[in-house]
């Protein structure tokens, strides 16, 4: 029976059915708490078997660079991208890469060069096709194949799917098959819970690394704070209290935030993707909080949806420490959780707390020749540290 692919613009209707039983990052309240995060426009890409929608793949157009984000693709694909968990060695050599690109005056090295293009991914860092389809190659193929002849039609030269796990081995295959160029990209975390709470926890840790976290809950007892469990019917009230820490963790990574969205975006978050049943371990010192981390159970683990600490307090230094992991993991081990997943970023700091890393990849495809050239250069010099620190 052939296939066939259709393009709809926003959410296509059969997302929830092909998404069902999906990771959280597929799911419809996911995309509604997101929704608008990449900027541009939003398409599914829906492959269909004697006309049953059988496989869908979400993509946004970037008509413009969105410098220091992590799907502007100038950005990590070839410069030294500080966030992306990259080797010293690698993130030297990109920026030698990046120099000699601007002393030369080639224009791949302008960002603008770069869009528009179609990115190909979920608004949470990765690339998960749904549907019963997703796992065989033809469908992955027909998608694949579609694609490129759409941005073709739309006269849109770069093609790129962003952060694909391991796993993912029809839509990779699909993707080397059609000419896409691969490179390493980033790490995704999660820790472990053991059965043991907090003793079974340090346990599991390097020797240096328990003494560590034993002298990181010790520096916060100093500083007056007390880490503590927030029940879900008592995060409504101090809904405006996080949503102003998150703005100040938005500000200070992205230079900037829109503290409305953000408040509206927890609120998504707490209502769409928690379903209220969201787990908050709050850092206090007197009256004040100082940091939060937001959980929300998902099949047999969590995953950290939100952070947020005060930088204008100094009390608040170890409170990421403090929320994300020493407070966690004892509730999360009490309620039989076995994985804390934590996502992108902060690498060395979730591999020293005990978090294994899983590698993404990026596949570029661009009938831009330079661009293609600059890519492949880029993709030689990156390598990604290892996804677990070695004992």
């Amino acid at each position: 029976m052939s296939y066939r692919l259709r393009v709809h613009p926003g959410i296509a209707p059969q997302w929830e059915r092909l998404a069902a039983g999906g990771p959280m990052l597929t799911t419809p309240g996911w995309l509604r708490a997101m929704a608008g995060r990449l900027g541009g426009r939003t398409l599914t890409f829906v492959v269909e078997q004697g006309g049953e929608a059988c496989l869908a793949v979400h993509a946004t157009v970037q008509p413009a660079p969105r410098p220091g984000e992590l799907f502007d693709l100038h950005h990590v694909l070839v410069s030294e991208a500080p966030a992306l968990p990259l080797t010293d060695a690698s993130r030297t050599a990109r920026a030698e890469l990046s120099r000699r690109a601007e002393l030369s005056g080639r224009a791949a090295s302008d960002p603008s060069r770069w869009t528009p293009n179609l990115l190909v991914m979920l608004p949470g860092y990765e690339c998960l096709p749904v549907g019963p389809a997703a796992a065989s190659p033809a469908a992955p193929a027909v998608a694949v194949d579609g694609i490129l002849g759409w941005a073709a039609d739309a006269g849109i030269a770069t093609v790129a799917f962003l952060y694909t796990r391991p796993d993912a081995t029809a839509l990779t295959g699909a993707l080397s098959a059609a000419g896409f160029l691969a490179m390493p990209l980033s790490l995704t975390w999660d820790l472990p819970v053991p059965s043991g709470g907090f003793d079974g926890y340090l346990a599991a840790l390097p020797r240096k690394r328990a003494a560590e976290a034993g002298r990181e809950l010790a520096r916060l007892t100093a500083n007056g704070v007390r880490l503590r469990h927030l029940h879900a019917d008592a995060i409504p009230p101090l809904v405006p209290v996080l949503a102003r820490l998150r703005g100040q963790l938005v500000s200070k990574y992205r230079g900037g935030c829109d503290e409305v969205a953000e408040r509206s975006r927890l609120e998504s978050l707490l209502h769409d993707v928690a379903d209220g049943r969201a787990q908050v371990v709050l850092a206090d010192a007197g009256d004040a909080v100082v940091g939060f981390a937001l959980f929300a159970p998902f099949a047999d683990g969590w995953q950290c949806l939100a952070l947020g600490y005060d930088y204008t307090d100094r009390r608040s230094r170890f409170a990421y420490f403090g929320t994300a992991f020493y407070g966690a993991v004892p509730l999360a081990s009490a309620q039989g959780v076995r994985r804390i997943g934590y996502g992108q970023g902060s690498a060395r700091a979730k591999q020293d707390r005990g978090c294994v890393g899983t590698p993404l990849t990026a596949w570029l495809h661009s009938t831009d020749p330079e661009l293609m050239a600059t890519a492949r250069a880029a993709a030689t010099a990156t390598v990604l540290i290892p996804g677990q620190r070695p004992s």
